[in-house]
């Protein structure tokens, strides 16, 4: 789990809050505020959808089993990519929260879900046991497919997407990104939301 600091300012940035590591900087004008729609979520993180990203070059590994899961909430028609972890390859598992669908992506196999409204926060989680990949929106379970992972490592970015020449740009908020090494349970999953909606000024 990530918490931010440096509220409101250019160079905000997120920190590992058990080890202090991992820094996750905001980068182009991506900032911390706050969203009347959630204000018991204290400072989320916005991006603009044209150059906004956050990225921590630290080397994440997904060959054993593993929970992802975040907040995100679209402020575009488009939407798109709201969190990777990529390789120098531009392979990666990736968050997709778009007009057409959400979706939780390694590689050819994927787990897809209807699309999500425009200003909506939702909780996307995605879990990988060593043998399957499971996706979940709102807590819950929209699909699994079979996947392996290799040794490769993988760098985050939040709010974009690399690819060749370039990259694409998500328009929205993001918080509470967090990564267990264990395959949580839609339980688990559900107790998080749960948490997460009662608490206040929780953190990135």
């Amino acid at each position: 789990k990530f918490e931010e600091q440096h509220l409101n300012t250019s160079n905000a940035w997120m920190r590992n809050w058990k080890t202090n590591s991992r820094p996750t900087y905001l980068h182009s004008g991506a900032k911390l505020i706050t969203d009347s729609n959630k204000p018991n979520f204290g400072a989320v993180a916005y991006f603009d959808g044209v150059n906004d990203y956050g990225y921590a070059a630290a080397n994440y590994a997904f060959s054993s089993a593993f929970t992802v899961c975040l907040w995100a909430m679209r402020k575009s028609n488009v939407g798109g990519t709201c969190l990777a972890f990529q390789n120098s390859s531009f392979d990666g598992l990736k968050f997709v929260l778009s007009n057409t669908e959400t979706s939780f992506t390694h590689l050819s196999d994927s787990v897809t879900s209807s699309a999500g409204s425009k200003n909506v926060w939702y909780h996307l989680a995605v879990t990988y046991d060593g043998t399957n990949l499971e996706g979940f929106v709102n807590g819950t379970s929209v699909g699994t497919t079979s996947h392996s992972f290799t040794s490769d490592t993988y760098e985050l970015q939040l709010g974009r997407v690399l690819i060749s020449g370039g990259g694409t740009y998500f328009k929205g908020t993001i918080d509470d990104v967090r990564r267990y090494s264990v395959a949580l349970t839609s339980s688990e999953i559900a107790s998080i939301i749960a948490d997460d909606n009662s608490k206040t000024f929780f953190n990135l």
